[in-house]
Order: structure tokens, then C-alpha cells, then sequence
């Protein structure tokens, strides 16, 4: 690739309009015991008030600082004839105190933590215990599931150190040495178990850099499963070292003798947000934590990738395509995200992680990114768009029954924008009348069939019938004036357009000039997507002449630098004129720059439009959205 001048790099980063800094750093013991994941809840070696008193009023304090193992002993085997529930409360909460204090002797710590769990499961799920019911708008119970995920999350960061973590069969002991005997562990993943290279404790991790975190309270411990390459599916890619939400479970089974069956349990979190305790009958939400994943996706590849991949178009030709971060699901109407100039599909992370916080779109809409090398022409890549689009079309719903996938959304911004739309237009003869004064079957009449078939893909094409909604995000529908600066048309000139493509169109255009006599010039320039970007530019003229499909929904997202709701002025890149649409469903304008996907108002739009499709399509409730 050439040089790229150091005064550029500004302006292309400005161009670029991706997510910079986001990022999972590792956090400290202290930082992570003060967390969302522990908050309420006094951790530190030291037991709690209520603890204190009933040790207190049972003359057992000063025996517990004594000597704890003999005083949790002691509880426990009360606990096994009285059957009070408090005690399972004051069991958790010593045997937590007691193994944090042993928390540099991990083969130590781990007994005290077994037994936490184990109480604080109890407390929170055996019916046995007096009294039945969890008691109403008590924030004990809140705390009793801190304790528990606390104690899970030992256990697990104890079991992958010994390299334990997906072993089938094995036991632990507890504090009062009973055994915690595991059986085969549960896994519920969008992908097998041998696709997951890695699996990492979101606690120990926190996302930097996002505007949001993503998360809800609930049981178990949020981890990221950290796939390997994966092979395409259903016309569908996957990204390398993807970071899936995935939450852990330790479910216990009744007391035989002086032994516990337990089995972990392994739960993808955008399919499954909670789970049955005590067969169907009860519903217990699980801890949810989308945005370490997120975080962890999206900090490789850099921004940089983006823009090498614009100037030499050629490497990303085997990478381009529809990506997904799971296995494309039938029962989930897919949301397409297409990316803008100098772009790559990750740096959609900040409006993906806050999508993910609703239940609803969790629960309907499943995600799918569409990466291409923007240095390619815009007409050519919107060819990309439409055959990956149509490819998984035959892969998922041939025979077009799937009402879900029927009813595709596509967002997309900047650049983006120009290939979407030609989703739902009809070029008719537009194209080729412009290009070449002439209809399009006068146009191939008379060229080879791979030629032929090469300028139909690109020229000719008809809305997409499955695309039901579309979202344009800082489009410049009719170009940017930035575009025609010296310095960009300089930084056009050096991007390296695919050899292959360059051979094909200049092979069309010599038969064209030879045969067919529809074209005068023997030299014919291919332009870049910079260059399609300039107001002047034919392409997207005659892009902008093409009407949309009259039936399918549209909105758009505007940027304005100076003042939200006001029509007019410009992003920084796109002015209001190019990016305004007439006939839009609805239109916000952000006081945002050009990178408005990551303005807090601009997603919270793409949410609300999300919810308006599932409730034109009754799959909403009315007061669901609320």
C-alpha cells in the first residue's frame, strides 16, 4: 500500500467516523469487589451486621474469630435439623468472610466458597426450609444472589486455573467436608464447545470507552466465549476471536449422605435470558452482561484496518461479506448493520451494546454486519451487498415462507446508505441510459456472457422483496463537497482498485467500443467510492434519480453540528441537503458529526424504529415498548 502522508491521517479519521478507545481492561481484587457485579453487598474478610448479632445473641462471636471452622460446623449441622432459612443466610455470609481471608491459599479458599454457594443456593431455592416463602421487598434476597455469584465465580476462576473448568466428572470439598461430586456440565451455546478457544469472567474485565453498560442483575457469573475461526454458515461469516455473552449457572441437587450432585451449566445469553429452578415452575432471570463482550470484540481490529483496507481494496475481497456473531436463527427477523466509509463492521459496537439492553430486541431480532472495502465504487459494492444479501436468502429461506426473515432491517450509515438503497430500488434502464445512452438490453446484446452477466450484477438490479424497513444514518444521498477537495481526490488516486475488477470493466468497455460502438472513448475510469461521493459524480446522480420501492418504510438519521432538531447546516461531512430524504417515515436530526450511529439520541432512535417495526408486524405489544 502506498504511504499515507501524516497530515492526512486527521482527515481520514475524521472521514472515517468509527469508534475509537473502546476497550476490556483487567481490573484489581478492589475494583472488582466494589463492581456492579458486588454492589450491596460488604465484602473484605469481615462479616455482616446481621451476622454479628446472631453470633452475639448466641454467645458464638468470639468462638467464630476463634476459630470459624468449628463455629460454621456447628451451624451446619443445626441447619440440617431446624430447616430456618436466616441460618442459610449466616452460613453464606461466614463462609464467604472466611474465604476471602484465605484468598492467597486458592486450594483453601475454595472449600469456604463451595459451601457459600451451596447455602446461599438454598436459601435462595429450597422450598424445605421454614420460612417457605422468599421473603417480598426484602433486599436480603437481592444480596443472597450477590453472595452466590460471588462464590460462583471463585469456583469457576479455581476450576479453569486447574484446567478443570470443562471436565465431566470430579468433586470439590466444602468447609464441613462435605463433597460437591460434578457431573457432565450443560452447555446451551450458539456454537459447540469445540469452537470456544477461551472463556473469560466478565468480573474480572471492565468495558472502557462505551456509552453504556449493557447489564442486568440476576443469578450466575457473565462470561465471554471467545470463539475460533469459524467457517461460514448458511452464507453467513463469522468473526475471528468473537467475544459471545455467554452466563454460567452451578445448579445443586439434593444431600445424599454427606455429598451434593452439581452440574455447571453454560447459557448463550441472546437466546436464553433466564432459566427454570425446580422443573418449569419458576423463572429465574440470569446475570446478564453484554458489554464485556462487546468491549472485547470490538478492541481488534483497530480503526486503521478500515482505512488500509480502503486504499487497497484487493485484501479485503476474500473478507468481505455478511458477518453474524451467531448462527443465523429462523425465529429472529435479522437486522442488517452496513458500515460507512474507511469502516469496518465492529465499529457498529456502541449502538450493538445498547440495542442489546432491551429484552425485546434481544428476544426478536438477531444481528448481521455486511463488510466491504469502501475504496471499491459504490455501484460495485452495492452488487456485494445485494448477492450476499440474496446468497443467504437461498441458504436460509428458499422457499420464502420464513415470515421473520421476510421482514429483514437494514441499517446503515454513511457510504453504507448508497449501497442500502439500491436494496430497495428498480434500476430499470436508469443506469445504462446514463452510462451509455442506451437501454440495457442494447447494452449486453451482444457481449460475452461473462460480461454480460458482470454488468447486469452491477447495473441492473431490482428491490429486494425480504427488506422491509431501512434506516439511513448520515447518507450523503447526494454527495459531499468534501469530496471534491484537492486533498481527497488525492487521497482517491491512491487506492488500488482489484486487478480483477479493473480487467473487467476496461474488458467491457473494449467490447463495448469495438462491437457494439455504444461507448467513444477507448479509456474508461473506474472510480473509487471517494470519487462516487462527489456531488458531480454520474453514479450517483443516476442513483439519486432512481425512485425507492413505493411499499417499503424508510427513515432517516441526520447530523447537525450546531443545534439538534433543526433542519439545514451539516455534520461536518454530509450537509442536511444530501443526507435529507423527502418521504422519509420519520427524521431526527442529532447535534452530532458525521459519526452520528454512536450519538446517544440517534440510537435511541434506531431502538424506537426497531419496536415501531416489530409492532407493525405484531410481534409488540403496546405498552412492551414502554
Amino acid at each position: 500500500m502506498k504511504k499515507i502522508s501524516l497530515l492526512l491521517v486527521p482527515l481520514l479519521v475524521m472521514l472515517a467516523g468509527c469508534s475509537t478507545g473502546v476497550k476490556l481492561v483487567k481490573v484489581s481484587p478492589a475494583e472488582r469487589y466494589n463492581s456492579v457485579y458486588s454492589s450491596g453487598v460488604e465484602w473484605g474478610g469481615e462479616i455482616n451486621h446481621k451476622s454479628t448479632n446472631f453470633l452475639l445473641s448466641n454467645l458464638l462471636l468470639t468462638r467464630f474469630e476463634d476459630n470459624p471452622d468449628e463455629v460454621i460446623r456447628l451451624l451446619d449441622q443445626r441447619s440440617r435439623t431446624s430447616k430456618q432459612r436466616q441460618l442459610m443466610q449466616i452460613l453464606t455470609d461466614l463462609c464467604s468472610a472466611v474465604g476471602y481471608r484465605h484468598r492467597r491459599d486458592p486450594d483453601k479458599a475454595v472449600k469456604y466458597y463451595c459451601s457459600s454457594a451451596y447455602y446461599s443456593y438454598r436459601y435462595l431455592f429450597d422450598k424445605s426450609l421454614t420460612p417457605t416463602e422468599l421473603p417480598k421487598y426484602d433486599p436480603v434476597v437481592f444480596f443472597m444472589t450477590r453472595y452466590y455469584n460471588n462464590a460462583l465465580l471463585v469456583i469457576g476462576e479455581y476450576l479453569k486455573s486447574k484446567k478443570m473448568l470443562k471436565n465431566d466428572s470430579f468433586s470439590l470439598e466444602t468447609a464441613t467436608d462435605m463433597k460437591l461430586r460434578f457431573r457432565k456440565p450443560l452447555y446451551d451455546l450458539p456454537f459447540p464447545l469445540k469452537d470456544y478457544e477461551d472463556i473469560l469472567f466478565c468480573p474480572e474485565y471492565m468495558p472502557e470507552n462505551l456509552k453504556t453498560f449493557s447489564h442486568s442483575s440476576g443469578i450466575g457469573v457473565p462470561l465471554i466465549g471467545v470463539t475460533r475461526k469459524l467457517p461460514p454458515q448458511n452464507g453467513l461469516k463469522s468473526f475471528a476471536g468473537m467475544g459471545l455473552p455467554v452466563t454460567m449457572f452451578l445448579r445443586f441437587g439434593g444431600l445424599v449422605e454427606n455429598d451434593v450432585e452439581v452440574q455447571l451449566e453454560f447459557y448463550g445469553t441472546l437466546h436464553t435470558d433466564s432459566i427454570a429452578i425446580d422443573g418449569a415452575q419458576r423463572k429465574v432471570p440470569l446475570e446478564l452482561d453484554f458489554s464485556s463482550p462487546v468491549a472485547y470484540a470490538m478492541q481488534n481490529p483497530t480503526l486503521f484496518k478500515g482505512i488500509a483496507f480502503m486504499f487497497n481494496p484487493a485484501e479485503i475481497d476474500k473478507l468481505a461479506g455478511l458477518y453474524t456473531i451467531t448462527p443465523y436463527d429462523r425465529n429472529k427477523i435479522p437486522v442488517v448493520m452496513v458500515h460507512g466509509l474507511m469502516s469496518n463492521p465492529r465499529t457498529r459496537g456502541q449502538m450493538f451494546n445498547t440495542l442489546l439492553n432491551d429484552p425485546n430486541i434481544r428476544k426478536n431480532y438477531q444481528f448481521w454486519f455486511f463488510g466491504y472495502s469502501t475504496g471499491n465504487p459504490v455501484l460495485y459494492s452495492a452488487s456485494l451487498l445485494r448477492e450476499a444479501l440474496l446468497n443467504c436468502q437461498k441458504k436460509c429461506n428458499p422457499d420464502g415462507k420464513n415470515k421473520k426473515f421476510s421482514k429483514m432491517v437494514i441499517v446503515a450509515h454513511s457510504m453504507g446508505g448508497l449501497l442500502s438503497k439500491t436494496l430497495i430500488q428498480n434500476s430499470g434502464d436508469t443506469l445504462s441510459k446514463g452510462f451509455f445512452e442506451h437501454p440495457m438490453a442494447t447494452v449486453i446484446k451482444d457481449l460475452p456472457e461473462d460480461q454480460k452477466a458482470f454488468i447486469m450484477q452491477v447495473m441492473a438490479f431490482e428491490s429486494l422483496p425480504f427488506i422491509q424497513r431501512v434506516i439511513f444514518m448520515a447518507t450523503p444521498h447526494r454527495g459531499s463537497e468534501m469530496a471534491a477537495w484537492s486533498i481527497v481526490r488525492w487521497t482517491s488516486s491512491m487506492i488500488t482498485l482489484p486487478q480483477k475488477l479493473s480487467s473487467r470493466v476496461h474488458g467491457i468497455a473494449e467490447s463495448l467500443m469495438v462491437k457494439t460502438k455504444l461507448i467513444k472513448e477507448r479509456k474508461l475510469k473506474l472510480s473509487t467510492g471517494i470519487d462516487n461521493l462527489d456531488p458531480d459524480d454520474k453514479s450517483l446522480l443516476l442513483l439519486n434519480e432512481i425512485p425507492f420501492s413505493g411499499n417499503v418504510p424508510f427513515h432517516t438519521v441526520c447530523g447537525n453540528n450546531a443545534k439538534a432538531g433543526v433542519p439545514g447546516g451539516t455534520d461536518g461531512i454530509v450537509p442536511y441537503w444530501s443526507s435529507h430524504l423527502d418521504g422519509a417515515m420519520s427524521e431526527l436530526i442529532v447535534k452530532f458529526g458525521h459519526s452520528v450511529q454512536e450519538d446517544e439520541a440517534a440510537i435511541e432512535e434506531v431502538r424506537r424504529i426497531l419496536l415501531l417495526h416489530l409492532k407493525d408486524n405484531g410481534l409488540l405489544e403496546e405498552n412492551s415498548s414502554k
